[in-house]
């Protein structure tokens, strides 16, 4: 469901997830659906089998999403590693409302398939409205840093 919702650029969560309401967010709904698939997921996100945890919260969803983050970024890590040759790339954009946001792109060639591949690793907020060049600059080694290191 996390890969599903993350490839189809669509919201988790619904401006109402009460129980009451018609519509609960995309990934409550999700979970929904794939419990009349599976008897045994059905158990683990109804609230009848249990009235204090279901599985669904938000608590729940971030940390599914933060685990699946960091099995991507070790994929990429080793594709990386296993590379013969790798680029990185990184852009700034502003848009009109002086929002800007900073992207890396990691470009290597896959040893097994031989064609280029592109990951997109981050866009952070790096909005400074008083900064001149040379500041900004300084941001870019700190952010290498912890990118890197996540890397690692």
């Amino acid at each position: 469901m996390i890969i599903f919702l993350s490839t189809q650029e669509l919201a988790f969560r619904g401006n109402d997830e009460s129980v009451d309401s018609d519509n609960q967010g995309n990934f409550k709904e999700l979970a929904k659906f794939a419990a009349t698939l599976d008897e045994n997921f059905k158990k683990f996100t109804d609230p009848s089998h249990s009235s204090v945890f279901t599985g669904l919260s938000k608590t729940i969803q971030n940390d599914l999403i933060e685990s699946t983050s960091k099995i991507i970024m070790q994929t990429i890590r080793a594709e990386i590693n296993n590379a013969t040759c790798f680029s990185w790339e990184i852009d700034e954009t502003t848009d009109i409302s002086c929002f800007s946001q900073m992207s890396i792109i990691f470009r290597f060639v896959h040893n097994v398939f031989d064609h280029i591949i592109e990951h997109l690793d981050q866009w952070d907020d790096i909005s400074i409205r008083e900064a001149n060049g040379t500041e900004v600059s300084l941001l870019i080694p700190e952010g290498l840093k912890v990118l890197f290191h996540s890397l690692i």
